[in-house]
């Protein structure tokens, strides 16, 4: 299995990445982190060209590359396709095909139009070979509105050649630590997983509160023959530390705490 950090506007900066990077790799001395989801402000042309560089640094230190698009649902396809070909030239840098997850619906009501969205960016990839994999996550309701919830994620990629990135944290937020309700028919479309705690109705925090409870997300992983990438999302803001250096300490410890439950 292997375990990747978030760095997006929620967990970290663009900015503060290189530091970030420098610190995993000074700190990690059990090399537990293998790489790096990253989010990427698409208005911003100075963080396009410094992700650009992030990609061949994360090739040299053979990290893990993964994207995390959560906006493209929302996109014309004119800037869709400004999105593919740049995520295509990370692709490019970075030597191999990435991972690209996307969010489905921020509104259940919309989800007929974003799965046209969706079905038009799988086409756009497989028109221009581009070196990417579309995985679509489910996101759990916040505030009483309902959003795209694993369910509807099934009902969008049957019959579409669309995997799936389980967010685990959102699941338990909505349902609870029973996963037997998770379609074993799908199972095979499961390609990435997003991990971490839930307080008091407040997600992405880390394992504090034990409400995602790690034994159980450990035997429906193994239950599944699941061994790709486990993405642990935590705000920079939830994590124990006063310094950045100290929170990168308590980052790296949260993922050895959860290898002791996935262990394979």
């Amino acid at each position: 299995m292997n375990f990747l950090i978030s760095m997006n506007n929620k967990m970290f900066k663009q900015s503060d990445s290189k530091k970030l990077i420098d610190n995993i790799i000074k700190l990690d001395t059990n090399k537990s982190v293998k790489g790096a989801e990253i989010y990427i402000d698409m208005r911003n042309d100075d963080e396009k060209k410094y992700c650009l560089n992030l990609a061949k640094r994360m090739k040299d230190k053979d990290w893990i590359l993964q994207i995390h698009s959560v906006d493209m649902y929302k996109l014309e396809n004119v800037t869709i396709d400004e999105y593919l070909k740049y995520y295509n030239d990370l692709a490019i840098i970075y030597g191999s095909k990435i991972k690209l997850t996307v969010h489905a619906s921020e509104n259940i009501e919309s989800i007929s139009k974003d799965r046209e969205a969706l079905i038009y960016i799988h086409k756009c990839i497989v028109q221009n070979k581009y070196n990417l994999e579309v995985l679509i996550e489910n996101l759990n309701s916040i505030n009483e509105i309902k959003r795209c919830n694993i369910y509807d994620v099934y009902e969008i990629i049957d019959n579409e050649i669309m995997g799936i990135t389980l967010d685990i944290g959102h699941y338990v937020y909505d349902y609870s630590n029973d996963y037997t309700n998770l379609y074993i028919s799908h199972k095979d479309k499961i390609k990435n997983i997003h991990l971490h705690d839930i307080n008091n109705k407040v997600d992405h925090y880390p394992f504090y509160f034990n409400k995602v409870n790690l034994q159980k997300v450990a035997n429906f992983l193994k239950d599944i023959l699941y061994n790709k990438s486990v993405v642990l999302e935590f705000a920079l803001e939830y994590l124990e530390g006063d310094t950045f250096k100290d929170k990168i300490k308590e980052y790296i410890k949260q993922i050895e705490y959860v290898k002791r439950y996935i262990k394979y």
